[in-house]
This record gives C-alpha cells, sequence and structure tokens, in this order.
C-alpha cells in the first residue's frame, strides 16, 4: 500500500537474480487479513526446499483461502487500485487532523494504513492507549509496543470510514486537549 511512490522489488532487476528470494502476503493488499495467504518468488531449487519444508510444517491449507488467493492474484488488480484510492484519501484526512492536534506530530506517511504520532506530552504511551480505549472506546497501540524507540508514539489506523476517523480524531483531540490542561493545571509554574 504505497501511495506516491512505486513499490520496488530487488528481484525485478536484471543482475543476479539468482541470489533473490522474494516473499509476498496478501493480507493487506487483498483484505486477506489472518489468512496467512501470499506466495514466494526464488529460483527453483530454493522453491524445491521451501516445498519440502511447508510439506511437513503445514497441512490441510484450506481450500477456500487458496482459492481465493488464486482468484486475488489473477483478477483483483483494479480492486487494489480502488483501496488504495481509498486509503490515500483516508491518509490524507488523518495527516491533516494530526498536524491540527496540538498534543501530536505528524511523521509523512507514504505507505500502510497507519499512522504513528508523536505524543508532545509527558505521558507514556500505554497510559494514553488504555485511558483512550476505556474513556473514549478509541483503540490505539501504544508505540512501547514497537520497543523503546517506539515510547512517546501512538499508533491509530486510518482504514475507516471518513465519517468515523473524523468521529475517533474529534474524540481523540478532546482527550488530548483535557490531559494538556489537566496537566498545565497541576505544573508548577
Amino acid at each position: 500500500m504505497i501511495y506516491e511512490k512505486e513499490a520496488l522489488s530487488i528481484g525485478s532487476f536484471e543482475r543476479e537474480p539468482e541470489y533473490v528470494i522474494s516473499i509476498f502476503s496478501l493480507s493487506k493488499s487483498y483484505s486477506m487479513t489472518g489468512w496467512q495467504a501470499g506466495y514466494t518468488v526464488a529460483p527453483k531449487d530454493i522453491i524445491n526446499k521451501i516445498s519440502k519444508i511447508i510439506e511437513h510444517t503445514i497441512t490441510s491449507y484450506p481450500p477456500f483461502i487458496q482459492d481465493a488467493s488464486s482468484f486475488a492474484i489473477q483478477n483483483c488488480e483494479n480492486f487494489i487500485k480502488k483501496i488504495r484510492l481509498e486509503m490515500k484519501t483516508n491518509r490524507d484526512f488523518a495527516l491533516k487532523r494530526i498536524k491540527e492536534i496540538d498534543a501530536l506530530t505528524a511523521n509523512e506517511i507514504e505507505g500502510t494504513f497507519y499512522a504513528f504520532p508523536k505524543l508532545n506530552i509527558k505521558k507514556d504511551s500505554l497510559t494514553i492507549s488504555e485511558r483512550l480505549l476505556e474513556k473514549y472506546k478509541i483503540a490505539t497501540l501504544p508505540g512501547i509496543s514497537f520497543g523503546s524507540s517506539g515510547e512517546g508514539r501512538i499508533r491509530t489506523s486510518f482504514s475507516r470510514k471518513i465519517d468515523d476517523l473524523e468521529v475517533g480524531f474529534d474524540l481523540l483531540e478532546k482527550f488530548l486537549k483535557k490531559i494538556t490542561n489537566l496537566r498545565m493545571l497541576t505544573t508548577p509554574r
């Protein structure tokens, strides 16, 4: 899910492709999250070795997922284009709203359907995420879930309808304003 740029696979280069193994997932691009479907492009001898491993580790891969995967790869390029356009619109909306909220700093989002803004307040990301869920039923992922360098950020998805995003960002802004005002009131001058 890349918006302005083109995805580039090193396997598409002419030079020494026998050293490249490309692994693709259908989860996000074809909205098949959780189905664990994907494919690999590699030299035949490597594919044969991968097949031997898979034979003994994965049994009874559901036929409906096989059929859906095959159909998606062969027929759904227009679906991907449509989803990418919708997500780009949502991304632009999310970035605009994040930039309007003083307690957040936006990062540019080149791909995916998540925002990972920095919190400009002195509260840990876990506390913020827990309180947002408790008070407003807004699910975010605390940045600390991604390791110590993620602390001070929250991850939020913008894969919903714009109306839902608007409500969510309004509540997020209301919550962060409350926290900021409380902090100002309790901070010694």
